[in-house]
């Protein structure tokens, strides 16, 4: 895979590392515009007006209230950036299974996959500021008519920070390092006195 990348992009290594930084740009970009796009196109159907922001660290859907959102159309517009990244990954998985794909083609599903799957299973973590605390607050509201969001803080916490400990303890630092950030905001959301 490395020859023909090297081949399709220079003669040498460089050239293959630069392509290969190409191809994982591209997924990266498209991973986070359709999981932006899922959540923008659901706030749309409910008659928000959405916009896309795409930054250093990801993205972000913002929309302008035109009326009240009840806390199942508010789950339904968390749960769909996440949900149409799985989907396409099963997508993506399925044009894996065509036969005699170009070594190329099938190196940019592969990242695809990959990608898509990590980030959005990743993302229905019940962890703010992802989207899994706000599909398990909108979800608990949504049954129960109301919902304790001290409580969502408290489990962002302990997720984070579980989280933390797991990419420690197996060796990826910068997780462990984000994840820990994200325990210590929910910690101090979950008890605003302990900032004093």
């Amino acid at each position: 895979m490395i020859g023909f990348l090297a081949l399709m992009w220079g003669n040498g290594p460089d050239g293959a590392n630069l392509m290969i930084s190409v191809l994982w740009f591209i997924t990266l970009f498209t991973a986070i515009l359709t999981h932006e796009l899922g959540h923008a196109l659901f706030a749309r159907w409910y008659g928000m007006q959405p916009r896309i922001e795409i930054h250093g660290m990801g993205g972000v859907t913002i929309w302008q209230s035109m009326k009240r959102l009840d806390f199942r159309q508010r789950f339904v517009i968390s749960f769909a950036g996440p949900g149409t990244g799985l989907v396409l990954a099963g997508l993506f998985f399925g044009l894996l299974q065509i036969p005699n794909l170009p070594a190329l083609v099938h190196a940019l599903l592969t990242m695809h996959l990959t990608v898509y799957i990590f980030l959005n299973l990743m993302n229905l973590l019940p962890i703010r500021p992802l989207d899994g605390a706000e599909v398990l607050s909108t979800l608990i509201g949504w049954k129960k008519g109301s919902v304790n969001e001290k409580i969502i803080d408290k489990v962002s916490f302990v997720t984070a920070a579980g989280c933390a400990a797991y990419a420690y303890i197996s060796g990826f630092l910068i997780l462990a390092v984000m994840a820990g950030y994200l325990a210590w905001r929910s910690y101090n959301a979950a008890n605003p006195n302990a900032r004093r």
